[in-house]
């Protein structure tokens, strides 16, 4: 038996014990002709694969693999962390090994291939008994769209609340970059968001505590929006934010007010008023007390004609003094939350946002409206002046990215490039998660 083989078959019996579909799915397939298996001076297997645009790519440091991915995770990943490691592209398998052996600490570790042809490769070019058999391993193979909240709330919790890491194999990136990149764009936005959610939980769980106690002296004026779903079913709802886009649209939504149901975010109120627009809905869910400045012009009227829909953790200042003709209770379906359902007669349940835009876009879902128009909503820094529609209350004083933020350069919608960082990435990761589930809407 050649070594190859050797190596196939412990793989494979480990892989049929411990995780049987993927066993099945391997037998399936076969073994793989891709690439060119290589040996380095020290008998490390490599792949050498070639190109129709070039000279061939080498999978690894042909001389010192164990060498190159130790200081690729040395630099990304050090001792402490005890989160979760994503690894896009997983080469041969050094690097998750190398991290499976150095980073004892961590509690996952996610490998994302989406050729299965490398995953073959590596079955009979490397050992990779010691993560086939490791509980803390987690195979997401032949996708570009893992589903990663199927693994649990276990791995949810942890990355919600402790370190989350991002690595490449960069030959992979190199020889099919839409492949790899589609599938770090998808990882990336699902675990930053569960991340950035996580992080403000962990920073802030005494407020919110605080401030849903407090609202609840509010609830026998109020009503949970159980009463409003599917009440504006087939009419088209138009979510207004307060980005810097939303000025242009001013004149057009003055006609729409009459024609669709507005929603908009308390930050975009103060330039619709300018504008003498009054929307249907406004839509509040920050917990610190500052946000009472968004509304605060607001306060001495006796009425606004509008509705006030709010989670109740968003800073009760809004909800007292904010003069809506109804207030609506936006029940999560977060744990620390049933237990007020009962006393509200509430039985529906919306999931967690991001932002107030998210809070507008549950709300549209469940009301049954149909088409759902996004205005306002940049999630990008698209002005150099300034970071917010003209007129809103709260705003940077200078438009761009706050100092210190990590940023990229995306494509924007009319081609041109635009600067968006993490924060806005996992805010349009969600949009087009609650798109996505509610296909034909």
């Amino acid at each position: 038996m050649s070594l190859s083989e050797l190596l196939w078959e412990r793989n494979h019996r480990f892989l049929h014990e411990t995780r049987p579909d993927m066993a099945r799915e391997c037998m399936q397939r076969g073994k793989s002709t891709w690439g060119n298996p290589l040996k380095g001076p020290e008998e490390q297997s490599n792949l050498s694969v070639p190109t129709s645009q070039g000279p061939d790519i080498l999978f690894h440091d042909n001389s010192e693999p164990w060498t190159e991915v130790r200081n690729q995770h040395r630099e990304c990943v050090n001792t402490e962390t005890r989160g979760a490691v994503s690894i896009i592209g997983m080469g041969l398998g050094y690097l998750p090994l190398a991290l499976l052996s150095d980073r004892r600490m961590l509690r996952y570790i996610l490998i994302f291939e989406p050729i299965w042809d490398v995953f073959l490769r590596a079955m009979e070019l490397m050992d990779l008994r010691p993560l086939i058999q490791s509980p803390k391993v987690h195979f997401f193979i032949g996708t570009t769209e893992p589903d990663i909240i199927s693994l649990g709330e276990r791995l949810e919790r942890t990355i919600s609340h402790e370190d989350s890491s991002f690595l490449k194999h960069v030959p992979s990136f190199k020889l099919k970059p839409n492949v790899y990149e589609k599938l770090f764009q998808h990882v990336f936005g699902t675990v930053n968001k569960l991340n950035v959610s996580g992080a403000t939980m962990k920073k802030h769980g005494m407020e919110f505590a605080a401030n849903t106690l407090t609202n609840l002296a509010l609830s026998d004026h109020a009503y949970p929006i159980d009463e409003l779903y599917e009440r504006f079913k087939g009419m088209p709802a138009v979510l207004v934010g307060a980005g810097p886009s939303l000025d242009l649209s001013l004149p057009a939504l003055r006609k729409m007010r009459d024609r669709a149901l507005l929603i908009a975010a308390d930050s975009a109120l103060a330039p619709l008023r300018d504008a003498e627009i009054t929307p249907h809905i406004v839509t509040s869910i920050d917990f610190q007390a500052i946000n009472r400045e968004k509304l605060a012009p607001f306060f001495p009227l006796r009425n606004l004609d509008c509705l006030l829909i709010a989670y109740l953790q968003g800073t009760p200042d809004v909800q007292r003094l904010f003069p809506a003709a109804d207030l609506v209770w936006a029940l999560q379906k977060s744990p620390n939350q049933q237990w007020v359902r009962p006393a509200m007669e509430s039985s529906l349940s919306i999931p967690g946002a991001l932002s107030v835009a998210h809070l507008s876009c549950l709300a549209a879902l469940a009301f049954g409206a149909d088409p759902i128009i996004f205005i306002g909503q940049d999630l990008a820094y698209t002005e150099e002046s300034r970071d917010h529609a003209g007129g809103t209350i709260l705003h940077q004083k200078q438009g761009g990215p706050p100092p210190g933020r990590e940023v990229q350069k995306v494509q924007g919608v009319r081609g041109d490039p635009v600067i968006t960082d993490r924060v806005f990435i996992s805010q349009k990761t969600y949009f087009e998660d609650l798109i996505r589930s509610h296909p034909g809407r």
